[in-house]
């Protein structure tokens, strides 16, 4: 075993273990924006339905954060990890800046990433009419801070999505600085833990 694992290996490992924990729940559909045609079918959402779930999954991140621990954001530098829909977030959002980087600039800004701005590496999956997302957070660089979990279906009467799941699992590590749980909180209050899936790095 390697006793030196760089600081973006860990960010990759990380990241790849959520999303895999995703999957096993529900398989992620990918399509190129120009192959999805919702407007056949009227009970689903189309694009532009598509990008405004995403701003306001990101509006619900910040306040459903400020509700666990007080936390104000600065800003919050996003990775997208999904390809359903083209992310063109405004430049503020609650009052918070967001930067959505580039993946070249992912790692050249990893010394500015703090609690009040930290990388968001921001998975979506989407299925008919519902879409789920992960906020998986990074600091100080990449390590591996918190996730939270925002699921949303499609009206097709009101042509509105609604949240319908919301949670923030908190990675709790013992004296020696591994992962042993995660500190799982709903509607900003502890309701139970869960244990860390792989390697306990």
């Amino acid at each position: 075993m390697l006793k030196i694992i760089s600081a973006l290996a860990l960010f990759i490992l990380a990241t790849a273990l959520i999303t895999c924990s995703v999957q096993s729940n529900k398989q992620a559909v990918k399509k190129e924006p120009s192959a999805v045609s919702p407007a056949a079918d009227s009970l689903l959402p189309n694009s532009d339905q598509l990008a405004g779930v995403c701003s306001l999954a990101i509006a619900d991140y910040i306040d459903m954060v400020y509700q666990k621990d007080k936390t104000r954001f600065d800003t919050l530098f996003l990775g997208q990890q999904f390809d359903f829909v083209r992310l063109e977030p405004p430049d503020t959002i609650r009052g918070v800046q967001i930067r959505l980087l580039k993946a070249e600039e992912i790692e050249r800004k990893k010394s500015v990433y703090s609690p009040t701005s930290p990388f968001i590496n921001f998975i979506g999956f989407w299925e008919q009419s519902t879409v789920d997302f992960v906020f998986v957070a990074f600091y100080p660089g990449f390590a591996h801070q918190f996730d939270a979990y925002l699921g949303y279906t499609y009206r097709p009467e009101t042509k509105q999505f609604e949240l319908t799941q919301s949670r923030i699992e908190v990675l709790v590590r013992n004296k020696e600085g591994k992962a042993d749980h995660f500190a799982v909180y709903e509607n900003g209050r502890h309701t139970g833990n869960k244990p860390v899936e792989g390697d306990k790095k």
